[in-house]
């Protein structure tokens, strides 16, 4: 009884969490910038009949980016009812609402058929699961829906092989129960990532490896080019706001702070990590 309380106890975490996220309204919540969106998307080979799902969606920005240019119907499917909200906002202001379905669900049990989907999208969301066990039941049941040949791309962080045991223990100190992705940055390498792609069937076929020092900066320009610098001086003064208000929040961003100096910033450990543009299709 006391486990069950303390798993939902977490889980209300979360779920406060990605709802106050929810409600900054970003277009982009993951590694990188638009570019890398746009390299992922051309790794999928959509075209109009596809039939494609964003799991962990978020405020929507792919999801509408693959109907403007590829005239697709797209399911995005995420937690947080705020996030949802977001996306179909955007999916009506960038006029593609008959064209792009937001709804909240789980990833360990979708509602849709075998083998419904052409493509599936993730990006930061398998990192959020956090235990092995769970991002493969994931993909299993990401798998399921997926077509045979379909394709399967994610963007996640990563930590390389070669990471000293140290650093890596250093990292996982300081982020261990925190909410949000920040919770289990850069744990995994690409070879384990790997392993459980093809556990479930889904065959990579290719990976591209970024810097983990570039991702920021690149994110940050791709926020202001979609905002707009006034947009982007709202969410800066909402997020303060709430960083102050929030504890959880504010804690957060205080542990998360030192590890982005030996991610991002010291020459000594930053080569080790980076984050990962991975294409899998289904076996």
């Amino acid at each position: 009884m006391v486990q069950e309380d303390e798993i939902s106890e977490g889980e209300r975490l979360k779920s406060e969490y990605y709802d106050l996220v929810g409600g900054w309204n970003l277009p982009l919540v993951r590694p990188g910038g638009i570019s890398d969106t746009d390299q992922l998307l051309e790794m999928c080979e959509i075209d109009t009949g596809s039939k494609v799902l964003e799991m962990g969606c978020g405020a929507g920005f792919t999801s509408c980016r693959i109907a403007e240019w590829y005239g697709s119907h797209v399911r995005g499917i995420d937690r947080s009812q705020n996030m949802i909200a977001s996306a179909k906002r955007r999916a009506k202001e960038k006029k593609v609402d008959d064209l792009v379905d937001f709804n909240t669900g789980d990833v360990m049990n979708l509602e849709f058929d075998d083998g419904f989907f052409d493509v599936v999208i993730m990006e930061s969301f398998l990192n959020i699961l956090g235990e092995p066990e769970l991002i493969q039941k994931a993909l299993e049941e990401i798998s399921r829906v997926v077509r045979q040949g379909g394709r399967v791309v994610v963007n996640e962080m990563f930590a390389d092989e070669k990471t000293p045991p140290k650093v890596k223990e250093y990292i996982q100190e300081h982020l261990n129960g925190l909410c949000g992705p920040g919770g289990n940055l850069a744990r995994y390498s690409p070879t384990e990532f790997s392993n459980w792609f093809e556990g479930a069937g889904l065959h990579v076929v290719r990976i591209v490896k970024k810097p983990a020092s570039t991702m920021r900066s690149d994110l940050a320009k791709s926020l202001i080019k979609e905002m707009g610098l006034f947009g982007f001086f709202t969410f800066t003064i909402k997020a303060s706001r709430d960083m102050l208000s929030n504890k959880q929040l504010r804690g957060t961003t205080r542990k998360a702070a030192s590890v982005q100096r030996v991610m991002e910033r010291n020459k000594d450990t930053r080569d080790y990590f980076g984050y990962m543009l991975l294409l899998s299709e289904k076996a």
